[in-house]
């Protein structure tokens, strides 16, 4: 394995390849040097060829992913809707039998969820990571193809169930750790004006290797200054947002309730969602601060947030 060209050739066949990783002294020679790893993994077809094989599985299951993937449906009966089911019942169905929470709990593999691997320390993906594009597919060994329940399909929740190690009697993960790491000049070209899968399945690829696809939890503020109405000592008032809502904070906001600013209240961004409207005066207000009370085009005083019936609270 001196050159690249030797490289090449002894990989390639599936018997070739098999008899260089068949000891575990071959396998220390072939992944010595740097220089023999980077030949190993620099095309598409031979990363193919590392991770199909039973024995380098064993000798690198964590680059293969070949530890189980995390999502294991329960072997048992369970109870559901007062009934014993059992997971194969959701396979060709799983869109009404996964939408309830018991079957997800005992069948995570067969209803496609994002679950936490215990070997490769991925998440579960939740708010860190976004939502993935339910019509987005990718293209592997040939087969593009949207969604298709009880199908063959490539698209993100192939990934998080592991159809295409299942299809191709990989250990679970296996396949969908290539698919993960594919590149963009991959699959030819096919990638060339379409996402790769790491950044179309963040949440999918998340989970199977969060150290090598991270989700970062995101969080867009409400601008400090902005006038809401916000649920305050189980009323509607008006409130301001004083100190905008970021990650240090967990994506909370302060904000000062009308009539009652001395008192910093704080407020998961999330529910900072009702803004006060802006006006439409016809005419000019006096004090009491950016608000006051609208009808019909005029604007008057505001009392503490407070306006008569039939005029609304907005800001100037």
């Amino acid at each position: 394995v001196s050159t690249q060209s030797t490289w090449e050739a002894v990989v390639s066949t599936q018997s070739t390849w098999e008899a260089v990783v068949s000891t575990q002294s071959t396998w220390e020679a072939v992944v010595s040097t740097q220089s023999t790893w980077e030949a190993v993994v620099s095309t598409q077809s031979t990363w193919e060829a590392v991770v199909s094989t039973q024995s380098t599985w064993e000798h690198c299951p964590l680059t293969c992913n070949a530890c189980g993937f995390g999502c294991v449906d329960t072997e048992d009966a369970f109870m559901f809707r007062g009934e014993e089911h059992f997971c194969h019942e959701a396979r060709g169905n799983s869109d009404d039998f996964c939408d309830y929470e018991t079957p997800q709990e005992a069948c995570p593999d067969t209803c496609g969820l994002v679950c936490v691997d215990p070997e490769t320390g991925g998440s579960d993906g939740g708010s860190a990571c976004p939502a993935s594009d339910p019509d987005y597919f990718f293209s592997y060994l040939g087969v593009a193809a949207p969604f298709n329940e009880g199908g063959v399909h490539t698209s993100c929740r192939a990934i998080s169930s592991g159809l295409i190690s299942a299809l191709t009697g990989a250990p679970s993960g296996a396949q969908e750790a290539v698919i993960c790491a594919l590149n963009v000049g991959d699959a030819g070209g096919f990638y060339d004006n379409t996402p790769v899968p790491r950044d179309a399945c963040r949440a999918e690829c998340n989970a199977l290797d969060a150290t090598s696809y991270p989700c970062e939890a995101t969080c867009e503020p409400v601008a400090a200054g902005t006038w809401l109405w916000v649920n305050y000592m189980n009323d509607e008032v008006a409130a301001q947002v004083a100190v905008e809502a970021s990650n240090d904070n967990d994506c909370h906001a302060t904000v000062h309730i009308l009539g009652d600013s001395g008192n910093a209240v704080q407020y998961a961004n999330g529910d900072l969602t009702e803004e006060l409207a802006m006006c439409s005066c016809s005419n000019t207000t006096n004090g009491n601060g950016a608000l006051a009370c609208e009808e019909a085009g005029f604007c008057s005083r505001h009392a503490e947030g407070r306006c008569f019936p039939g005029e609304s609270l907005c800001y100037v």
